[in-house]
Parts: structure tokens; sequence; C-alpha cells
């Protein structure tokens, strides 16, 4: 799915890649290369037939292998990794 960044979580890990003082897991594969992690936002596509999330729907998500992305406006993030937030909580929260 596709969502549009509300918040991100900069950790130590993505300090280090900024850094340029970073080890295999952490490293960029590719460039370009947009750094961020664990990430909130608003779902706003969906692969068709997905039951669990819709548009609208607000979102956190945890990175995989190694954070990258979620600096990033928009993101396609995996459904396995997202989670969905509680009404009473903000972005930030």
């Amino acid at each position: 799915m596709i969502i549009r960044t509300l918040a991100v979580s900069i950790a130590p890990g993505d300090v280090r890649v900024l850094r340029g003082q970073c080890d295999f897991m952490q490293s960029p594969k590719s460039f370009p290369y947009i750094p961020g992690g664990d990430s909130c936002g608003e779902v706003v596509e969906v692969h068709p037939g997905e039951k669990e999330f819709k548009v609208g729907d607000r979102v956190m998500v945890l990175f995989e292998d190694a954070p990258r992305n979620a600096l990033a406006e928009f993101n396609a993030v995996k459904t396995s990794l997202a989670a969905h937030i509680p009404e009473i909580l903000t972005p930030i929260e």
C-alpha cells in the first residue's frame, strides 16, 4: 500500500547512515537513498482486494530489513509491517 508520511522516528542508525558511519545492515543498498525507518502515515492507496486497510486509515509502519524511505513524502509499504493507529493518538505520539 502507499502511505502519505505524517511523522517519522529518527533512530541512531539513521544518524549513522547520514554521517556515513554505517555497517552492512544499515548502509544504503542503492542511490538515491531516502533514510528513515519507523513512520506513521495515512493510507492513500491499497492493492485491490486488501481487507485490513483502506484509504484514509492512519497507520504506523516498521522497517523490515533496513531503515529506508520513511522520510519520503509518500512510501510504498508492506501491509504485514503496518498496524492501525488508535483514533485517540496523534501521528507524533
